[in-house]
């Protein structure tokens, strides 16, 4: 049994304070604070077997606190942070980023960042899981936002590792969530709803969206994408996923809505990777582009035949929802401009 967490607690405060007074023929300062950072740890793995998350970092906390001011052993603090970040997870999740941001910063500085990396990446997962509980997308846009920050962190230093694997995984993690914020703009008819919106990214570290082009985070997206499959084509581990991963930029290029910008795209991945032309996803890309050149379609834009296209796609090979999502928002908008055409083909006929 771990005992009364309470008691335990009120035996560390006493030997924490006896550890602060004076002389003492009953052993030496150092033996008292280790005494002491040792019954915090009792009380907190007490709480714990409770499920008194909150009191158990709480407990953490203080004896992170004596290994790191009184005892100067930094590698224990970094070991007993790691445990507090778990104990205030369901609880508290920004008292328990706190906690791993030091525990990161401790291993950075010793040059270990593979370590590093490790729990950047499980701050990440933290994030994106508090996000996806969240109903309200503006309420949950930070939290989104510091996972893709910490993905994108954690990538660059696998890849300093030369962890290729594992640092791919979580440069798609974080294409993955540049994507969906791609097209994105802050609510110019509600200031406060604006303010909200661009503080969540200066707050994660990560580039406003340009007002100019609210194209810029499927960009940002596209570049990731290409990036890994280039690196994947020469592995024969990796290179199945290659086809996964330029569709993926395709269904970026098919967000922006550049018809010029996608065919493009497309005879750069066709040349990177030929056999992209010929497969079911190469065929989607281009058909769905097709019912947006004007240049090309004289009935573009034809939402009914993209949604059709979609349809037929996705009865032979299901779409996640990921990729339902983007291209959902390319349908909605291909309404809207087909509503827009109608409207002035209307005006020219009263003309």
């Amino acid at each position: 049994m771990a005992g009364d967490p309470r008691a335990l607690l009120m035996k560390a405060e006493k030997l924490k304070i006896a550890a602060g007074g004076g002389f003492s023929f009953f052993g030496s300062k150092t033996d008292k604070f280790e005494q002491a950072a040792d019954a915090y740890l009792q009380a907190a793995n007490a709480f714990r077997m409770l499920q008194h998350g909150r009191e158990a970092g709480d407990a953490f906390l203080q004896a992170a606190a004596i290994q790191r001011d009184q005892l100067k052993e930094l590698d224990d603090e970094a070991q007993t942070l790691q445990e507090a970040f778990k104990a205030y997870r369901k609880e508290d999740p920004l008292k328990a980023a706190n906690c791993l941001d030091k525990t990161i910063q401790h291993y950075c500085s010793k040059g270990n960042f593979r370590r590093a990396a490790t729990f950047k990446e499980q701050l990440g997962d933290m994030f994106e899981e508090e996000a996806s509980n969240m109903p309200d997308k503006l309420e949950a846009l930070p939290f989104t936002l510091k996972a893709a920050a910490a993905y994108k962190d954690a990538a660059s230093w696998y890849d300093a590792d030369n962890a290729t694997a594992l640092a791919n995984k979580l440069w798609l993690k974080t294409a993955d969530i540049f994507a969906l914020l791609g097209g994105q703009e802050p609510d110019k008819a509600d200031k406060g709803k604006a303010d909200r919106f661009l503080h969540a990214f200066s707050s994660a570290g990560l580039d406003l969206p340009d007002s100019r082009d609210p194209n810029d985070y499927y960009y940002k997206a596209i570049a990731i994408y290409r990036q890994v499959a280039e690196k994947s084509l020469n592995n024969n581990l990796m290179r199945y996923s290659v086809k996964e991963y330029l569709f993926k930029a395709s269904i970026c290029h098919i967000c922006t809505m550049d018809p010029p910008g996608i065919k493009k795209a497309f005879a750069d991945f066709s040349g990177m990777y030929p056999q992209f032309a010929k497969e079911r996803e190469g065929i989607l890309i281009m058909n769905l582009a097709f019912t947006m050149d004007r240049s090309e379609n004289p009935e573009a834009p034809d939402p009914d035949k993209f949604g059709e296209h979609l349809f037929v796609f996705n009865d032979f090979m299901p779409l996640d929802k990921w990729k339902i999502t983007l291209l959902l928002r390319v349908k909605e908008k291909l309404i809207k401009k087909d509503a827009g055409a109608l409207e002035l083909d209307e005006e020219d006929d009263f003309a």
